[in-house]
Protein backbone atom coordinates (compact mmCIF):
# COMPACT_ATOMS: atom_id res chain seq x y z
CA UNK A 1 0.00 0.00 0.00
CA UNK A 2 0.86 3.58 -0.48
CA UNK A 3 3.77 2.35 -3.30
CA UNK A 4 3.82 3.63 -6.81
CA UNK A 5 1.54 0.16 -7.91
CA UNK A 6 -1.18 0.80 -5.05
CA UNK A 7 -1.07 4.94 -4.17
CA UNK A 8 -2.70 5.66 -1.34
CA UNK A 9 -4.91 8.56 -1.00
CA UNK A 10 -3.50 11.85 -1.05
CA UNK A 11 -2.91 13.80 2.81
CA UNK A 12 -4.89 16.73 1.66
CA UNK A 13 -7.68 14.19 0.21
CA UNK A 14 -8.98 13.25 3.71
CA UNK A 15 -8.73 14.52 7.23
CA UNK A 16 -8.58 12.76 10.78
CA UNK A 17 -9.50 15.20 13.38
CA UNK A 18 -8.29 18.29 11.11
CA UNK A 19 -5.12 16.21 10.21
CA UNK A 20 -4.33 14.48 7.13
CA UNK A 21 -4.64 10.84 7.52
CA UNK A 22 -1.04 9.69 7.47
CA UNK A 23 -0.29 11.23 11.04
CA UNK A 24 -2.35 8.32 12.59
CA UNK A 25 0.92 6.18 10.85
CA UNK A 26 3.86 8.76 11.76
CA UNK A 27 2.42 10.93 14.44
CA UNK A 28 6.04 13.14 13.95
CA UNK A 29 5.49 13.54 10.53
CA UNK A 30 3.14 16.50 11.32
CA UNK A 31 6.48 18.64 11.93
CA UNK A 32 8.88 17.64 9.11
CA UNK A 33 8.78 21.02 7.92
CA UNK A 34 10.06 22.63 11.15
CA UNK A 35 13.19 20.91 11.83
CA UNK A 36 11.30 18.48 14.14
CA UNK A 37 13.36 14.71 15.13
CA UNK A 38 11.62 11.99 13.20
CA UNK A 39 13.72 9.30 13.88
CA UNK A 40 10.87 7.26 15.42
CA UNK A 41 8.59 7.59 12.62
CA UNK A 42 11.86 6.88 10.20
CA UNK A 43 12.77 3.62 12.30
CA UNK A 44 8.75 2.15 12.00
CA UNK A 45 8.68 2.98 8.06
CA UNK A 46 12.09 1.44 7.39
CA UNK A 47 11.37 -1.64 9.30
CA UNK A 48 8.64 -2.35 5.98
CA UNK A 49 11.22 -0.69 3.96
CA UNK A 50 9.41 1.64 3.21
CA UNK A 51 10.94 5.85 4.08
CA UNK A 52 9.14 9.44 5.22
CA UNK A 53 12.44 11.16 4.67
CA UNK A 54 13.72 9.36 1.32
CA UNK A 55 16.35 6.96 2.74
CA UNK A 56 18.33 5.67 0.15
CA UNK A 57 17.88 1.52 -0.12
CA UNK A 58 13.87 2.34 1.48
CA UNK A 59 10.73 2.96 -0.83
CA UNK A 60 8.93 6.32 -0.55
CA UNK A 61 5.41 5.79 0.25
CA UNK A 62 3.10 7.22 -2.94
CA UNK A 63 -0.03 9.53 -2.61
CA UNK A 64 -2.70 10.28 -5.26
CA UNK A 65 -5.70 12.47 -5.93
CA UNK A 66 -8.93 11.43 -7.01
CA UNK A 67 -11.32 8.37 -6.32
CA UNK A 68 -10.37 6.06 -9.34
CA UNK A 69 -6.37 7.22 -8.77
CA UNK A 70 -5.63 6.08 -5.36
CA UNK A 71 -6.68 2.72 -3.09
CA UNK A 72 -8.37 2.32 -0.05
CA UNK A 73 -7.02 -1.09 0.89
CA UNK A 74 -4.66 -3.54 0.13
CA UNK A 75 -8.13 -5.68 -1.12
CA UNK A 76 -8.99 -2.78 -3.10
CA UNK A 77 -5.60 -2.44 -4.96
CA UNK A 78 -5.38 -6.28 -5.49
CA UNK A 79 -8.99 -6.56 -7.09
CA UNK A 80 -8.75 -3.72 -8.87
CA UNK A 81 -4.90 -4.25 -10.37
CA UNK A 82 -5.74 -8.01 -10.77
CA UNK A 83 -8.71 -7.47 -13.80
CA UNK A 84 -6.67 -9.12 -16.35
CA UNK A 85 -6.00 -11.99 -13.79
CA UNK A 86 -2.14 -11.76 -13.82
CA UNK A 87 -2.27 -13.07 -10.47
CA UNK A 88 -4.29 -15.49 -8.66
CA UNK A 89 -7.72 -14.34 -7.76
CA UNK A 90 -7.97 -14.48 -3.63
CA UNK A 91 -11.17 -16.88 -2.19
CA UNK A 92 -14.33 -13.84 -1.35
CA UNK A 93 -14.46 -16.41 1.46
CA UNK A 94 -11.15 -16.05 2.51
CA UNK A 95 -11.02 -12.48 2.15
CA UNK A 96 -14.52 -11.72 4.27
CA UNK A 97 -13.28 -14.29 6.77
CA UNK A 98 -9.95 -11.80 6.97
CA UNK A 99 -11.91 -8.25 7.07
CA UNK A 100 -14.12 -9.71 9.93
CA UNK A 101 -11.06 -10.63 12.15
CA UNK A 102 -9.49 -6.94 11.61
CA UNK A 103 -12.36 -5.36 11.88
CA UNK A 104 -13.41 -7.24 15.51
CA UNK A 105 -9.99 -7.04 16.70
CA UNK A 106 -8.23 -4.09 14.94
CA UNK A 107 -5.74 -6.40 13.80
CA UNK A 108 -3.27 -7.32 10.99
CA UNK A 109 -1.07 -10.17 9.73
CA UNK A 110 -1.07 -13.50 11.53
CA UNK A 111 2.87 -13.66 12.24
CA UNK A 112 3.94 -9.54 12.80
CA UNK A 113 1.60 -6.76 12.73
CA UNK A 114 1.36 -5.20 9.54
CA UNK A 115 2.20 -1.64 8.22
CA UNK A 116 -1.55 -1.43 6.59
CA UNK A 117 -4.82 -3.64 6.95
CA UNK A 118 -5.81 -5.75 4.29
CA UNK A 119 -9.33 -4.86 3.99
CA UNK A 120 -9.88 -1.74 6.14
CA UNK A 121 -9.11 1.31 4.83
CA UNK A 122 -5.94 2.94 5.00
CA UNK A 123 -7.81 6.15 6.51
CA UNK A 124 -8.97 4.64 9.21
CA UNK A 125 -5.58 4.04 10.57
CA UNK A 126 -3.00 1.22 11.19
CA UNK A 127 -3.41 -2.39 12.86
CA UNK A 128 -2.96 -2.12 16.69
CA UNK A 129 -1.24 -5.75 16.83
CA UNK A 130 -1.24 -8.93 15.12
CA UNK A 131 -4.11 -11.10 14.29
CA UNK A 132 -2.24 -13.98 15.77
CA UNK A 133 -3.28 -13.29 19.18
CA UNK A 134 -6.52 -13.56 18.70
CA UNK A 135 -6.34 -16.81 16.48
CA UNK A 136 -3.76 -19.05 18.34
Amino acid sequence: MCSTTCPCPSLEEYAYNSQPWFFNYFPEYRTFNDGGNHRESEALANKYGRTVLNATGYKNFSFASGFQSYFSSFIDCYNRRNLSNKYPSINPNLANIVNEIETANDCSGLCTTGLFHFSKNVVDGPPSKSCNINLF
